[in-house]
């Protein structure tokens, strides 16, 4: 199931509106936890897919190495091109939630988003997309984050429902425009 979280609709602000995943808005002074850092090793957490997909990889290089006369520095380039490919899913990404923003560190770079910024977020079973504009976009893949959930799903999910409410709360009462769509 794919949910939806839109920082421009007036109605998120209302604790009672079922668009808030029944959570409300929370006062974060009251909560007691405001960081979360947790790391996200998807290969570990499903054995069974990483298994699947290094033996396509291996099957892969096995084609490129057939093909290339049995040349191994061939098929050892297709295995190191398609592990940097999915670095995502093979190595781990760590997470960090904070009063102002969230933070990740791959393999390759790093990425900050201020909850200021954040105007919208979808979630599944994997993880959360964070997104820095209101409405969809192609531009989507280049101004936003996808939060891996680790083994901490209803932590992230929690915590970050309720920075998304504060941020919303806090534009609308400073009245500078955020709920009238993307910045």
């Amino acid at each position: 199931m794919y949910h939806t979280w839109v920082m421009s609709d007036p109605d998120l602000a209302r604790p009672s509106s079922p668009a808030c995943f029944g959570s409300g808005v929370v006062d974060l002074s009251e909560t007691k936890r405001t960081r979360l850092a947790w790391t996200a090793y998807p290969a570990r957490e499903r054995l069974g897919a990483s298994c699947g997909a290094l033996a396509i990889v291996l099957a892969v290089a096995g084609g490129v190495a057939f093909t290339t006369n049995w040349s191994l520095s061939w098929a050892g380039l297709a295995v190191a091109v398609q592990i940097l490919a999915l670095y995502r899913y093979f190595f781990p990404s760590r997470f960090e939630i904070d009063e102002k923003g969230i933070s990740a560190r791959y393999l390759i770079g790093r990425q900050r988003h201020l909850w200021s910024h954040i105007r919208r977020f979808h979630h599944d079973g994997q993880g959360v997309y964070l997104s820095t504009r209101a409405h969809r976009s192609r531009w989507d893949a280049f101004r936003g984050m996808h939060v891996l959930y680790g083994t901490r799903q209803d932590d992230v999910l929690a915590l970050i429902r309720d920075y998304m409410a504060a941020s919303r709360n806090e534009a609308s009462a400073q009245g500078n425009g955020t709920d009238k769509g993307e910045l």
